[in-house]
């Protein structure tokens, strides 16, 4: 888990969604909070499936991989 603001926080299954979403273009580009820093003013942004998902804003989501990349007790699942 990676927190943010006010006790925010973004799952290794989410982050692994939004990097992907970025790394192929999927982002939406609207106004909505990022709830890891709390702007507006990035885009894109990237929503779960869930209806009720909170949003991310690029800036997050790659600082947020750079985080979990380095963290030496992250397991990669898809190294097996």
């Amino acid at each position: 888990m990676i927190e943010g603001h006010r006790g925010s926080c973004i799952c290794g299954d989410c982050l692994s969604s939004a990097s992907l979403a970025l790394v192929q273009e999927r982002l939406i580009p609207e106004v909505a909070q990022c709830v890891l820093c709390l702007r507006t003013d990035r885009n894109p942004i990237w929503k779960g499936q869930d209806p009720s998902s909170a949003s991310a804003c690029r800036g997050c989501i790659r600082r947020s991989a750079r985080l979990m990349a380095a963290e030496p007790d992250v397991v990669d699942e898809t190294d097996d």
